[in-house]
């Protein structure tokens, strides 16, 4: 573990001493004036450096200008969240908003400037590991290298969902999400594989470009739509919980520090880094305030989170369209400097470092594809990623945008505190940062109940789903656990079938199935009647008792069915259009169309597969009409088998839900 000796207190000399800091001497609120430190002479630069002696290397590493890292720092820190502050001044108020997004951005300046420093101080440190290995040892290495990983993979799944849903929005859901996840995947993937940031620096190029017409697309298009009520708010009366996340809205914006480290270990200069700083500083804190206020100002107290929805369906599409470079290389920065993480602790102080052979590039691309896929397995698999996302960014960009700077200061500065009036300023200043960073991660659990205790105030508990809903129509009011019986007698029946036993439908099914068939008559929809939600909910009951008697009865027509089928079709025909409930209505669709024997039927049932097409546009929608269309033929034909349903879309090669 590096020491605090003498050589690190040495003032500068020769060149290095016309190297001043970016924020000069005197008056209180400034921050630290103490000039960029020398390297310490205690051991060999190629010992401290990460990189090593680069003079016959093969891959050189430190080949960045500072410009190049502050295009870098630009394109990781900003991104498509920029449009989630105008809803900040609509939660805070206009005033209130314009000086959270100042005041934070100038901690966040100086945080940023405190890194550089300890980075000068100690040059052997690429990443949050390394500075923790300075301060606390091992342990420190290991947890700070730790939330360092963790923060950095689960970014990187964000982009990853953020480039699902711009797809899914480009294309009006023309295919899986999954399948759009896998190719952003991929494409994060290819792009992060060049070992050195310069490379990507030029990226971040077209990522800058991307984001800067982004944002102004969507201020034009809130300007000349005006969409909202036009209300403008010097102060809101919010609660507690709005007001501290739409603080903490703020602070991840400029949540960028987790990278600097590595973006100033490959710098030529290290000295320059303040430059690229910035650069980074005066960029986003212009972006944000100026985006905010104008998109608040035309879209109003309602504005959309992120403002997006606040637009046309068209000018969300160009917005994202032109985005598609800034989603992508921010994820690709954040997949580098996690790769660049775990590449450096491998291979520190050996040849393979600056090789260009296949055995170091593969290692490299190994360890890429490896983060990628873990990535996208965290933002695919886990059904709350959002608010999983929010508790991880809570946890770990508070402290390292703000707290960890401070610790940094005060495990710099030790023994110093109050030498000087200036010293004991800072010391307070870095102090508050440390307590700011450990506020945002003890506050989080309360303000968003996330911790499941009772003894909260009302605003903390979480919102309970209401079981009219229409989105949760049989969900909560069992009519699914009814569905999912049914399915079971299927099951039993398929299996009966294959073994060639007789009966197929013996009498413990047949008992089964009463039991079933009561308690379709018995639910009672949490739907208020005579509405289309309410429609809905009998046209999911109808299905229900068609599902159970297709199931369990021959496969031919019967004067019960065809009335059951009837009455279906004139609910289908008392549902709105363009109604909402045309979003749920795919399962009771493809059961009903399943059970429509009658030819004169099937024309309402078609029509229905186009209306909820039209409104949702899920391509599973086609699928299942395909798969109906198939048990038609079946059906006309006599075929016994045209019960089932399963079986049919196995042997059409499909595999897709459709219901």
């Amino acid at each position: 573990m590096a020491t605090n000796d003498h050589n690190d207190e040495q003032p500068l000399k020769g060149d290095n001493a016309a190297l001043k800091p970016f924020i000069e001497s005197g008056g209180a609120g400034q921050a630290d004036l103490e000039k960029y430190p020398v390297p310490s002479t205690r051991e060999p630069q190629d010992k401290e450096d990460p990189f090593g002696d680069e003079t016959n290397a093969e891959v050189k590493y430190r080949t960045m200008e500072w410009w190049h890292a502050g295009t870098i720092m630009i394109a990781e820190t900003i991104s498509l969240g920029i449009l989630s502050l105008p809803s900040v001044l609509a939660t805070i108020g206009l005033p209130g908003g314009a000086i959270l997004i100042l005041g934070l951005g100038g901690l966040a300046t100086y945080t940023g400037y405190v890194i550089g420093q300890f980075k000068l101080r100690y040059p052997r440190v690429h990443n949050m590991a390394d500075a923790g290995d300075v301060m606390f040892g091992a342990v420190g290495r290991e947890i700070f290298g730790a939330a360092q990983i963790i923060f950095l993979v689960f970014v990187m799944g964000s982009h990853i969902l953020t480039f699902s849903i711009m797809l899914n929005t480009l294309t009006n859901h023309g295919t899986c999400s999954i399948v759009f996840g896998i190719v952003g995947m991929l494409v994060c993937l290819v792009c992060t594989l060049p070992r050195t940031l310069l490379n990507v620096s030029y990226m971040a190029i077209g990522s800058f470009v991307s984001i800067i017409a982004a944002v102004m697309i969507t201020m034009i298009g809130v300007g000349i739509e005006r969409p909202g009520d036009g209300r403008v708010e010097a102060t809101v009366h919010t609660s507690l919980a709005k007001g501290f996340l739409a603080v903490t809205n703020i602070i991840f914006a400029y949540a960028g520090h987790v990278a600097f480290f590595s973006f100033i270990s490959e710098l030529k200069k290290p000295q320059e880094y303040p430059k690229a700083l910035f650069l980074l500083q005066g960029v986003d804190t212009c972006m944000y305030l100026v985006v905010s206020v104008v998109i608040y100002r035309y879209a109003g107290s309602s504005v959309a989170s992120p403002a997006l929805g606040s637009t046309s369906d068209t000018v969300r599409k160009i917005a994202y369209g032109v985005s598609i470079p800034t989603i992508v290389v921010a994820g690709v920065i954040n997949g580098h400097v996690a790769s660049k993480y775990i590449y450096v602790r491998l291979f520190r102080g050996t040849d393979r470092m600056s090789k260009r052979s296949w055995s170091s590039f593969g290692a490299w691309a190994l360890i890429v594809l490896v983060l990628w896929t873990i990535a996208w397995v965290i933002a695919e698999a886990i059904p709350t990623f959002n608010d999983l996302l929010g508790l991880i960014s809570a946890l770990f960009a508070s402290w390292f945008t703000y707290g960890l700077s401070g610790v940094f200061w005060l495990y710099m500065n030790r023994g110093r505190y109050r030498e000087s009036r200036r010293k004991v300023f800072l010391t307070g200043l870095n102090l508050m940062l440390v307590c700011l960073g450990a506020v945002i991660l003890n506050a989080w659990p309360f303000v968003t109940g996330i911790t499941g205790s009772g003894n909260y105030p009302k605003f903390a508990l979480q919102p309970v789903i209401e079981p009219s809903a229409g989105a949760v129509i049989g969900v909560l009011d069992g009519l699914f656990e009814v569905i999912t019986k049914i399915s079971i007698l299927r099951d039993t029946i398929r299996e009966r079938r294959a073994l060639g036993e007789k009966p197929a439908v013996h009498y413990q099914i047949m008992m089964w199935a009463v039991d079933i068939d009561a308690a379709i008559h018995a639910w009672d929809p949490a739907q208020l009647p005579n509405t289309p939600r309410w429609v809905a909910a009998q046209l999911y009951r109808q299905c229900a008792w068609v599902y159970l008697h297709r199931t369990t009865t021959a496969s031919r027509p019967s004067p019960k069915m065809t009335a059951a089928v009837d009455e279906d079709v004139e609910y289908l025909r008392a549902m709105p259009p363009g109604g909402s409930t045309q979003a749920v209505i795919l399962l009771p669709l493809f059961l009903l169309g399943w059970a429509a024997f009658e030819q004169r039927q099937r024309p309402d049932i078609e029509e229905a597969f186009a209306r909820a097409l039209e409104y949702s546009r899920f391509q599973n929608i086609m699928v299942a009409k395909q798969v109906v269309k198939r048990a038609w033929e079946m059906m006309d034909a006599g075929d016994e088998k045209s019960w089932d349903w399963e079986t049919i879309m196995k042997d059409m090669d499909i595999d897709c839900l459709v219901t």
